[in-house]
């Protein structure tokens, strides 16, 4: 089952993160959602609404600013409803699968990483 949540204390930490880390994101061509006050008072009054559930036990943490999604072991992570390439439920499911195939990813490098997530997502289809 995934719980979601909105913490503004996670969501001011993610936003920091990625501003520490844009050089990367940029690099490693990851969508980056510049930190924007009015976005983080939107999302605590409203936060997005999504059906989608699944069988492992997943925190998901919404946040306004940063990436689009990061997975964090063993069982959470955080999407950025603002982002626009993908829909809610896509990032959702990718994260989760990052989260199932870590152990088989740990060595490679991100885009190594993201294009044999990109290859389980579509064989499960």
């Amino acid at each position: 089952m995934i719980r979601y949540k909105y913490n503004l204390i996670v969501d001011i930490q993610k936003q920091v993160e990625a501003l520490r880390i844009r050089r990367w994101l940029r690099e490693n061509n990851v969508t980056y959602i510049p930190p924007n006050p009015w976005e983080t008072l939107k999302l605590i009054c409203n936060r997005p609404k999504i059906d989608y559930q699944c069988e492992d036990d997943i925190d998901c943490y919404w946040i306004s600013g940063g990436n689009g999604g990061s997975y964090y072991l063993p069982n959470r992570i955080t999407v950025c409803p603002r982002e626009k390439s993908h829909t809610v439920e896509e990032i959702i499911k990718h994260e989760i699968t990052h989260l199932k195939h870590e152990s088989e990813v740990q060595d490679m490098t991100h885009q190594e990483k993201e294009a044999y997530i990109i290859g389980h997502e579509k064989s499960a289809k």
